[in-house]
């Protein structure tokens, strides 16, 4: 078995969003309009972002989809539409 060392240096946790750019969100090549992306933890062994932002602006889209294993969503502000049920800034959704 191998040892892994681990940080206690919290610093190495933190992400400063601030800090970070917003990028179109393109998935399988298809360019969503009006829809950007930022990375908050990137895992090396499933080679994906697994906690992102989305930042969508007004009349963008995303086709509704399942996450089987889970979604947590935050409506920072404006509203959201999920299938038909409108969430308003201060909900949150898990699925």
């Amino acid at each position: 078995m191998e040892n892994t060392i681990i940080s206690t240096n919290i610093n190495d946790y933190i992400v400063r969003s601030k800090q970070k750019k917003w990028e179109p969100l393109i998935e399988k090549g298809i360019h969503y309009e009006g829809i950007s992306v930022m990375s908050l933890h990137y895992d090396e062994q499933k080679q994906r972002s697994t906690t992102i932002l989305l930042k969508f602006e007004p009349g963008a889209t995303y086709p509704y989809h399942n996450h089987p294993a889970g979604e947590q969503v935050l409506v920072l502000e404006g509203d959201a539409t999920f299938n038909t049920t409108i969430l308003k800034a201060g909900d949150y959704l898990y699925t």
